[in-house]
């Protein structure tokens, strides 16, 4: 979402990550924090699906991450892009976390290495042709098709 966290820099793109358990503080805390994203592009017989998959390794184990989230997105829609590509021109990517009352838990900052550039392009070019659908209906069936651990294997 669109956010002002310097009112020097004005309005950015940042990621916000609500979680309702007391689970967002310990993720808060994890050190070191690794922000790391895999993404893909995924045909539907509702149109594409673009997905981010938002992980952070686990410092005690490397079999497993210490949490992940998946973002889907509808690569036809103009609207769902544009946040995406302001995302990709920006030097830094600031992921916000909120708790169950939706009070900031934590602010970190990661430089915006992530490559959303190259992605967005690659699915804008693999989009051409193709007819989009009912984005609810290429959500439910992609989420029925595929886990996070799927995804993250990918």
């Amino acid at each position: 979402m669109r956010m002002t966290l310097d009112p020097l820099l004005g309005a950015e793109v940042v990621l916000v990550w609500i979680d309702r358990q007391p689970f967002i503080g310990d993720l808060a805390k994890v050190a070191p924090f690794n922000l790391l994203v895999k993404s893909g592009l995924v045909k539907t017989h509702h149109g594409p699906l673009l997905f981010i998959v938002f992980y952070v390794p686990n410092p005690a184990s490397r079999d497993e991450p210490f949490v992940a989230i998946d973002c889907h997105v509808d690569p036809m829609q103009d609207a769902h892009m544009r946040l995406w590509k302001e995302l990709a021109t920006q030097s830094h990517l600031h992921v916000v976390f909120l708790d169950n009352q939706l009070e900031v838990v934590e602010v970190k900052e990661f430089p915006n290495i992530f490559k959303v550039a190259e992605t967005l392009e690659i699915v804008v070019a693999e989009c051409q042709g193709l007819k989009g659908g009912s984005f609810d209906d290429a959500k439910v069936e992609f989420c029925k098709r595929y886990t996070l651990d799927d995804l993250l294997a990918m």
